[in-house]
């Protein structure tokens, strides 16, 4: 049974229980779209104490909020009491959760395309903030007064680039002034956990580089990293690089004016994962070392998980030169980043070479053997090493 049928068996079976129940948010704008949602939430006018019986397998994450998750089929769906919000004290969210009626919670969500309600028993989409029409217009307008709900959840202001980065919408203007007026007050009200999350659902949907575009315009990303304030629009534009990029090396495009250590002090705020970090790392010595490097050094470099990504920033001759090498040196490349050397410490050991710094050295000089003579074949490189 797929999420929608079993989304309308959950509602069906509050229904019996003297609720009402609708789909709410994301997925009945997504259902209007065409769209097949990836998320069901559900709203309903029953209690959580009066919810929880009803279902088997529920998970109690929100329960202080008026959420509860029910397990059915494999499929997760969070639970709401049609509520009403107030007293934002954090920018953030809500010290306060009170029950209220379809529409109050309708009009306490972000967006007129989040804010509709869908009766799957009826096929009924209830409207009471103009979502369909916006929809229709392909607009991304926030619920009633924008300063409101910015200083509800600063997050909003993200959010509201990303859907319309997502869907190719506009803004409408009045929200979007808002945005410019409260940009300044995106930290610390937001955590920048969320802001990433926000950033890789961008990049996730492809859209990433039209929305850091969009940030900058708003001010967004000169709140975020206030060394792009003095940066144009149209200059920013200009540094952004293929979109599959990672977002972490996206934006060290955008701050390629800065030194390594600025640029990695800035963007470590964002709290990107220690493998991220060692990419950007990666990626600022990459070039230098490339020049400098020996045939060796280099094939180990191309080996590198990191290396495909970070080439992209690299000048146009090196990457020329490096797709070149990477060619001539498929196979050793492989063997390298397989961690399948042709010569092996146990070979070695036959040959009598003890454990240790000698060993060491050994193996890197039959690697390089292998490599500058093009050779497969471990008797013969075994041969020209003690050779030499």
């Amino acid at each position: 049974m797929d999420s929608f049928q079993t989304a309308l068996k959950i509602i069906e079976k509050i229904h019996q229980n003297g609720g009402i129940a609708y789909i709410a948010g994301g997925a009945v704008r997504d259902f209007l779209m065409g769209e097949v949602p990836n998320d069901i939430d559900i709203v309903t006018s029953l209690s959580m104490d009066s919810l929880r019986p009803l279902f088997p397998k529920t998970i109690e994450v929100g329960v202080q909020f008026g959420i509860l998750v029910v397990i059915e089929n494999t499929h997760k769906f969070e639970i709401a009491t049609f509520r009403t919000e107030s007293e934002y004290k954090d920018g953030r969210r809500p010290t306060i959760i009170l029950e209220g009626s379809p529409e109050e919670d309708a009009k306490r969500r972000d967006f007129t395309i989040n804010g509709m309600f869908l009766d799957p028993i009826t096929n009924e989409t209830i409207d009471f903030v103009g979502g369909k029409e916006d929809l229709k217009e392909k607009v991304i307008r926030a619920i009633g007064n924008p300063h409101d709900r910015f200083q509800e959840d600063r997050l909003r202001m993200i959010r509201a680039i990303r859907y319309a980065a997502r869907f190719s919408f506009s803004i409408d203007p009045v929200t979007q002034e808002a945005i410019k007026e409260h940009a300044p007050t995106l930290l610390p009200a937001v955590s920048f956990e969320r802001i990433l999350q926000e950033l890789e659902k961008m990049h996730k949907d492809g859209n990433l580089r039209t929305a850091l575009v969009e940030m900058h315009r708003l001010g967004l990303l000169s709140a975020l990293f206030p060394p792009l304030s003095e940066i144009s629009t149209l200059s920013l534009e200009s540094l952004q690089k293929p979109e599959k990029l990672p977002v972490i090396l996206q934006l060290k495009a955008l701050l390629g004016h800065l030194t390594d250590n600025e640029r990695f002090e800035w963007l470590s705020r964002l709290k990107f994962s220690q493998k991220e970090l060692n990419l950007l790392n990666f990626s600022d010595r990459l070039a230098l070392t490339l020049e400098k490097a020996s045939l060796q050094e280099r094939l180990h470099l191309y080996a590198s998980p990191f290396f495909e990504s970070a080439s992209i920033l690299l000048p146009s001759g090196l990457i020329s030169f490096a797709n070149d090498e990477i060619k001539i040196y498929k196979e050793e490349i492989e063997r390298i980043a397989d961690k399948k050397p042709l010569v092996t410490a146990k070979d070695l050991l036959e040959k009598g070479i003890k454990a240790g710094p000698d060993m060491g050295k050994y193996l890197k000089k039959a690697e390089k053997i292998a490599i500058s003579h093009k050779l497969n074949d471990k008797k013969e490189i075994l041969k020209r090493l003690f050779e030499n």
